[in-house]
C-alpha cells in the first residue's frame, strides 16, 4: 500500500514532501528540528509547509489517492470523527491576524477542527487510509448562537455539515473503485436528513441513535426496539480509555425494520419524505456490572435479514475506536502536533495532514501483527530494504535464548519488523500476552529511528 505524495505538480515537491513523510515515520515526533538531519533540511522542511503550490486540498487529494489505490474493489467502512488541535500555549508567538486560527472549545482554545474519513476493509478492518480530511477554523470573534437558534438553519450553514460533507467528498473519491461503502457516525451524525441524503446505490449509512426517535406507527424508538427478541449474542471488543481496562464484552442484539418519523422543527431546503424506512439494532451488555456497561442503539440504511448480520452491524460500529486512535497518535500519546515550533497555522495544518498520512502506516503495522495467521503483508508496506537489513542485525539483540524469546515471523514480512519494534517499545515478546499497542510501537519506531543512525555509520566506517 503506497503512502507517499505523488499527486503535487512538481517532482522537488514530491521529493521534500515524501522526505519529511520518511522523516516522521522514522522520528516519531512533529518538531521539524528533530526530523532533520541538518540545518538545509529542516530549511527545506519549513519552507516546504509554508509553500502556497502545496495547499491543503492537494495534499487532502493525495491522501484520498492513497486510500482509493488501497481499497480498490472492496467493501469498505468509512469511519468519521472529529477533533480538534488546539494551539493556545503558544499564543503569544502566533500572529494575531492568522486566518487559519480561530476560537475552539468553549471559546478559551486556538486552534483549528479537523474531520477525517477513514477507511477500513470491511472484512477484517485493514486500514485503508484517507478518503477525506475537512480543516476549518471559527473566527477568532467567534461567539455560540443563542441555545435553539441552530434549529432554523438549515444543514448546509451549521457546523454539523461536516458529516454530510465528509460522505459526499468520500463518495465522490471513491465511488467508482470500491464495491460498497458503509459510513459510520456516533451520535453527532443522527440526523434525519442524513438518513434520505447519504445512501445511494454503492453507499449506506450506520449511525448510533442521539434520541429516542418518534416512530410513524406510533410510538418511540428506544422502548420498542429493546421489546424485540435476542437475535444474537456476540463479542464486542472495548480498548482501554482513562481510567477503563480493555475488555471483551459479551452483548445481546436485537434488531428490527422501523419508520422513523420526519421531526417538525425541520427547516431543510431538500425535498424529505414524512418518514424514513430504518432497521434500528440495539446491542446491550450483558454479565458486567460497571457504569461504564455498553448500550448502543443503531440506526441504519442497509437491509438486515437476520442475528448475524445485525451482530455484524455491531462489529463494524465497535471499530470506531481507531479512528480514536489516529487522534491519540497526532496528539499529545504520539507526534504531539500541538506543541509544534511552527510559526503560522497554515503550516501547522499541513503538518498534522502529513502525520495522519504517517499514522496509517502505525494503524496498518498494529493490525497486521494482530492478525491471528500467516504472514500478513511485505515488510516493503513499511520498510525500505535497506530499513529491512537493519531490523535482521538488530535482531541478534532483541532475541532470547529460548525458542519462545524468538521472532517467529519469516524474514521479509511485516510481522517480523513489527514484532523488533514492539521489543523496542517495551513489549515483553512473549505470544501469550497481550498484542503490543500502538503507543508501545510508537515507542519503538523512535528507538528503531536511533538504532538505523548507528547502523548506517557502522556500515559507512566498514565499508572505507
Amino acid at each position: 500500500m503506497r503512502r507517499n505524495l505523488s499527486e503535487l505538480d512538481d517532482m522537488r515537491l514530491i521529493h521534500r514532501g515524501n522526505q519529511l513523510l520518511h522523516n516522521l515515520f522514522c522520528q516519531g515526533c512533529a518538531s521539524i528540528r528533530r526530523l532533520s538531519g541538518s540545518e538545509a533540511e529542516a530549511k527545506g522542511a519549513y519552507r516546504f509547509l509554508r509553500n502556497e503550490r502545496v495547499s491543503e486540498e492537494e495534499l487532502v487529494a493525495n491522501m484520498a489517492a492513497n486510500c482509493r489505490h488501497a481499497a480498490h474493489r472492496r467493501w469498505v467502512i468509512c469511519l468519521q470523527d472529529t477533533t480538534e488541535i488546539n494551539v493556545a500555549t503558544h499564543r503569544g508567538r502566533l500572529p494575531v491576524q492568522d486566518a487559519d486560527l480561530g476560537v475552539t472549545g468553549a471559546g478559551q482554545g486556538l486552534g483549528f477542527f479537523v474531520h477525517p474519513t477513514l477507511v477500513v476493509d470491511a472484512r477484517d478492518a485493514t486500514p485503508l487510509g484517507f478518503a477525506d480530511v475537512l480543516l476549518w477554523n471559527r473566527p477568532r470573534t467567534f461567539t455560540p448562537r443563542p441555545e435553539g437558534a441552530h434549529k432554523e438553519l438549515p444543514l448546509e450553514e451549521k457546523e454539523s455539515y461536516k458529516w454530510m460533507q465528509g460522505i459526499t467528498n468520500t463518495q465522490e473519491q471513491l465511488g467508482a473503485e470500491v464495491a460498497h461503502m458503509v459510513f459510520i457516525q456516533d451520535r453527532e451524525g443522527d440526523i434525519y436528513e442524513h438518513y434520505v441524503r447519504a445512501p445511494n446505490s454503492q453507499s449506506d449509512l450506520l449511525v448510533r441513535a442521539s434520541r429516542d426517535r418518534c416512530l410513524q406507527e406510533g410510538g418511540h424508538l428506544y422502548p420498542y426496539l429493546g421489546q424485540q427478541p435476542v437475535a444474537q449474542t456476540h463479542e464486542v471488543y472495548v480498548p482501554a480509555s482513562g481510567k477503563r481496562k480493555a475488555r471483551r464484552a459479551q452483548v445481546e442484539v436485537r434488531f428490527c425494520r422501523v419508520q422513523v418519523r420526519r421531526p417538525g422543527n425541520n427547516v431543510s431546503p431538500h425535498p424529505l419524505p414524512p418518514a424514513v424506512a430504518l432497521w434500528a439494532v440495539e446491542v446491550r451488555e450483558v454479565g458486567y456490572r460497571g457504569k461504564d456497561a455498553l448500550l448502543w442503539r443503531l440506526l441504519t440504511t442497509l437491509a438486515l435479514a437476520d442475528g448475524a448480520e445485525a451482530a455484524l452491524v455491531a462489529e463494524w460500529y465497535s471499530w470506531r475506536w481507531m479512528i480514536e486512535e489516529v487522534f491519540r497518535i497526532v496528539k499529545k500519546e504520539g507526534f504531539d502536533v500541538e506543541s509544534s515550533e511552527l510559526g503560522c497555522g497554515t503550516a501547522l495544518r499541513k503538518l498534522t495532514l502529513l502525520v495522519m498520512e504517517t499514522a496509517i502506516k502505525l494503524l496498518l503495522m498494529r493490525f497486521c501483527y494482530a492478525e491471528p495467521e500467516g504472514e500478513g503483508l511485505p515488510a516493503g508496506a513499511c520498510f525500505t530494504e535497506m530499513e529491512q537489513q537493519c531490523v535482521e542485525e538488530l535482531m541478534v539483540q532483541w532475541e532470547g535464548k529460548t525458542a519462545r524469546q524468538k521472532n517467529p515471523f519469516a524474514p521479509g514480512s511485516l510481522r517480523r519488523c513489527v514484532w523488533l519494534l514492539a521489543r523496542m517499545g517495551g513489549w515483553k515478546g512473549y505470544e501469550h500476552n497481550r498484542h503490543p499497542g500502538i503507543t508501545c510501537l510508537w515507542h519503538g519506531v523512535q528507538f528503531f529511528a536511533a538504532a538505523m543512525q548507528g547502523w548506517i555509520i557502522k556500515r559507512n566506517v566498514s565499508t572505507r
